[in-house]
């Protein structure tokens, strides 16, 4: 699940990737969407009904958008994000996200698995898809591929930002080399090569999310 921003907004973000694209040869920079990723979730727990899943949306966002302001560009776990405040918002949403969209929001009206969800070695069952990235930081920018961030080229940094949310999203994607197994530790260099590498993903549902007045 991930925020929208609004055009102009992402127009900055996806001049910056390219920009890290073509001056650092970062292929992971054009990868994605341009987002704000705030959580993976299992597709056990995403309904096939388009409608059920943007109501799902809606419980998980609440009834307004939240209004974010940038800060730096940093570096989490080998990757980059354009920070974005207030993190405790994002965090907020992160944990909104995982009790629709997880074992908690079943017991309520909440998408339906079509199937039960798998086991791990400990018989938990999981809840989360395994995780590329980290999330409920920022607009994710890039994975820094082996690189150092103090190796990068130097970069125009973009000007502050403030600016609501404009939308919430589902997105699928897995690399199409192998399925990550749920749980499976995040390997950005398995032997048929980095994720970014041979992608799959594709958008399956977005709502429209209200500015505050």
């Amino acid at each position: 699940m991930f925020l929208k921003a609004p055009t102009n907004i992402e127009k900055t973000v996806r001049e910056l990737q390219v920009a890290l694209y073509r001056e650092a040869g970062l292929v992971s920079a054009l990868a994605l969407p341009v987002m704000i990723p705030l959580c993976f979730v299992s597709e056990h727990y995403v309904s096939k009904k388009a409608t059920e899943n943007r109501d799902a949306l809606r419980r998980a966002m609440g009834k307004l958008a939240p209004f974010l302001r940038s800060g730096a560009v940093v570096e989490q776990e080998g990757c980059l994000f354009w920070d974005l405040e207030p993190r405790e918002e994002l965090q907020r949403l992160h944990h909104s996200g995982r009790q629709v969209f997880g074992r908690e929001g079943l017991q309520s009206d909440a998408p339906r698995p079509a199937a039960k969800p798998p086991r791990t070695k400990s018989s938990k069952q999981v809840t989360e898809q395994a995780a590329l990235f980290p999330v409920a930081r920022g607009f994710f920018l890039c994975s820094l591929e082996g690189q150092a961030q103090s190796a990068l080229p130097s970069l125009p940094f973009p000007k502050a930002l403030r600016f609501p949310a404009k939308g919430a999203a589902l997105l699928r994607f897995r690399p199409l080399e192998a399925d990550l197994e749920p749980g499976k530790q995040r390997d950005t260099t398995s032997r048929q090569g980095p994720w970014w590498r041979s992608l799959f993903w594709e958008e399956l549902e977005r709502i429209p999310l209200r500015k505050a007045k």
